[in-house]
Order: C-alpha cells, then structure tokens, then sequence
C-alpha cells in the first residue's frame, strides 16, 4: 500500500456491493472538463452482464430484475482539486454501495 492511503485502503473495506474505488480516470475527467456535469449511475440485477456476449444473450432484458438509479451533478457542485474531487468520489461510491444495500434484486428469477 502506498504511503498515506490507509484511510482510502479502510474506507474500500467497509465497500460490501461495490468493487473499491478506482479514481484515476475520473479525476482526470474532472481536471480536464471543468464545465462538464456528472451523472452516477448505480444498477442493480445487472453484475452477471460482464462481457457484450452475455448482453447479447440476455437481450431483450424487458424480462429481468433490475433497478438503476441516476444522480445528476451539476459541474458548479463537484469538487475539481484533486484532494477534494477524490473525498468526493469516495463518497459517491459509499453512496452507491448503500443504495445497492437496499435495492437488491432476486436474479435467480
């Protein structure tokens, strides 16, 4: 572990439905557009649609559980210093891993 990351390494931890924050590209999309809004996007019943076959396969997904929920950032509300742009990325992934927690859906349908 890189020195000075252990709050990020316990924060990963306590993640139970999501995989640990990986941030680089997405502040380097903050840095780069200023200007630009950003959209989270959380899904649920979706995690076993990991490669283009599988979608292809499960098409048309009309037929399974699933539930996706949208946050909507205007750019004036997010963070672009990097210190603070990553304080808020962690929480969006806490954000996610405990909307995840109350909409989880039965797949074996």
């Amino acid at each position: 572990m890189r020195a000075g990351h252990y709050h990020r390494a316990r924060r990963a931890r306590e993640l139970s439905h999501v995989l640990p924050p990986r941030p680089g590209g997405a502040l380097a999309c903050l840095a780069a557009c200023p200007d630009a809004d950003v959209l989270v996007i959380a899904h649920c019943g979706l995690d076993t649609l990991v490669s283009p076959s599988d979608i292809w396969r499960a098409l048309p997904l009309s037929g399974r559980p699933m539930r996706i929920a949208p946050w909507l950032y205007p750019a004036a509300e997010v963070p672009r210093a990097e210190d603070s742009a990553l304080r808020w990325l962690e929480e969006q992934w806490t954000k996610v891993d405990e909307w995840v927690d109350g909409a989880r859906v039965d797949i074996s349908a």
